[in-house]
């Protein structure tokens, strides 16, 4: 059995470290998906996300 959980978090870094698998939207758009622990290694300032 398994569970899926929706997190809309600001901290995409926090929720990254929860997450198997997450999207990162920019205005509304899907601007990066996939497995979560690949995804921290990219540079979010890019896409304008803030940590604090």
């Amino acid at each position: 059995m398994c569970a899926c959980v929706l997190i809309v978090e600001q901290n995409a870094m926090l929720a990254l470290e929860y997450a198997q698998h997450a999207f990162v939207l920019e205005q509304g758009r899907v601007v990066l998906s996939g497995s979560a622990q690949p995804l921290e290694t990219i540079q979010l300032s890019c896409l304008r996300i803030s940590n604090t």
